[in-house]
Parts: structure tokens; sequence; C-alpha cells
């Protein structure tokens, strides 16, 4: 198993719908596991996930647990190499696995990677840059603090 991608799920499975039909059109080229995560959204999703995707890992927190924790339910049971954390409201547009895999593979220094995030009219979406320190990955989201931020965190590595 190369990758397990971890969804978290509260009362939004159309999202979470979305999302695992976009991964099962566009993931050929490598072998992966979808584990969803319900963090107890007291509604049908059980139901309209499983049995739109009966392969799909499905497991029903009997409490809402937070994101973190129900991620990190999800990695317990995770089969594949690597793990890829994934907003449910998230539409692959590409064959991207392969390529992250391949990244972790030749890079032994490379611990976490990430795609480039795009907003609904196909803009970038300004999701982060080089490794940030502490709070200063927050100041990334003000356009004119960008440069500023990327060049000294450059500095201090």
């Amino acid at each position: 198993m190369d990758v397990s991608v971890i969804l978290i799920n509260y009362k939004t499975s159309e999202f979470t719908i979305q999302c695992i039909q976009s991964i099962i059109d566009l993931t050929t080229k490598i072998e992966y596991e979808i584990i969803v995560v319900d963090n107890d959204s007291k509604d049908d999703s059980c139901l309209k996930i499983t049995s739109q995707f009966p392969n799909v890992i499905y497991i029903q927190s009997s409490e809402n647990i937070g994101f973190s924790r129900a991620n990190n339910v999800g990695i317990k049971i995770a089969k594949g190499k690597y793990v890829l954390v994934l907003n449910n409201d998230t539409i692959f547009k590409e064959d991207i696995l392969p390529s992250l895999t391949k990244i972790m593979e030749v890079n032994n220094n490379i611990s976490a990677s990430c795609v480039q995030l795009y907003n609904i009219d196909n803009t970038k979406q300004l999701s982060g840059s080089n490794f940030v320190f502490g709070s200063f990955n927050m100041l990334l989201t003000l356009p004119y603090m960008k440069d500023t931020v990327s060049w000294f965190t450059k500095l201090v590595k």
C-alpha cells in the first residue's frame, strides 16, 4: 500500500463524496486506501458514503473528537507507507499522489509535503510557503508580508 488518504467528515457528506470521487477518478498509478473518520455527524453520512463507496474504510466516532484527534484515529489503522491528511472539501484536478510519493522517496530529509491549493475560480490560493516557524505562518496570508516573511524564514533555516 503506497498511500492512506485520511478524510474527516462532520455533517458534510456531499463534500466527502465529491472528494472521494475525485480521488478515485484521477488516481490510477499507485495503490491507495481511503479512510473516512466521521466525527459523530448524527445524520445519514455513513449510509450515503459507504453505499456509494463500499471500499472506503469508514470509522464512526461516538463523539465529536475534533479534527486532529479524528485524523489520529485514521492514521492508527492506515496501511500506507505514506499518509495524506486531506480536507474533505478538496477536489483532485490531476493524479497528484504519484508525484507526492516520488518526492518523498527521492528526498530522505523531507518528512512532509503539500500541493498548491486553488480557489473555485482556479486562482492560486495563498496556502503557505517554505516551512515557517511558530505563528509566522499566519503572516503569509497578508499579501504585503508574504515576501518578507518568506525571505526571513530562509535566513533562519
